[in-house]
This record gives C-alpha cells, structure tokens and sequence, in this order.
C-alpha cells in the first residue's frame, strides 16, 4: 500500500503535465499540483526518523540523540530544497505554459549548450 503522499506525489504530476503541457496553464488548481510533486521527500525523511524510533518512540541510545538532530536538520534542509526547486521553476512553468517540444518554445540551458536550440 502506498502512502498519500507518494500518491500526491504522482497525481500532482500528472495533473501538471495536463495543466502546463495540454492546457497551457489554463486548468483550476495548476499551482497545488506543483506543490504537491514534491511531497516524496516528506515521505523518505519520516520512514527515516520511524527507524531512528523504532520500536516505542524512544532512541535506542541516548547518545544517538546527536544524529537525530543532525538527520532533522538535514532533513528539513532536502525537504526545503525539494520545495524550494518547484518554487523557483512555477513562475517559469506558468509564464512558458507550453511544452518545450512545440516549436518556438524555449529548450533551456541545457540544450543551448548541446546546440540544440
């Protein structure tokens, strides 16, 4: 069974790809299924801190408390990351509103250097 955030994950995207690419960002909700693409790195952070837990909610160590602290904030920073990604690139998303495989359309840096575009 999958978790609802793995699921949102999926959906947000394929909601997305329908919203930017097929209707031009013209579909209700486009910006939620932007936000809900990243919601994998909620997941993979808490199944690690469940083990750190495990079995009663308590560390298995006291002297593991350091690398629970630790995991937090370098999990919080990936998950940070993974919104901040998304957030950076909506405004581009909504301003193209188009596939990069219509012609006309920008192919980004990456093509540029290939001397694709």
């Amino acid at each position: 069974m999958r978790s609802s955030p793995f699921r949102a994950c999926e959906d947000g995207s394929f909601y997305a790809v329908a919203d930017y690419r097929l209707r031009h960002g013209t579909l209700p909700l486009g910006w939620v299924a932007m936000l809900a693409q990243p919601s994998w790195a909620i997941v993979i952070a808490l199944i690690v801190l469940a083990l750190l837990l495990f079995p009663d909610g308590k560390l298995a160590f006291p002297r593991l408390r350091w690398v629970l602290w630790l995991y937090l904030v370098f999990g919080l920073l990936w998950m940070g990351g993974a919104y901040g990604i998304t957030l950076r690139l909506w405004p581009g998303v909504r301003r193209a509103g188009r596939s990069t495989a219509e012609p006309g359309a920008d192919a980004g840096p990456a093509a540029r250097v290939a001397g694709r575009a």
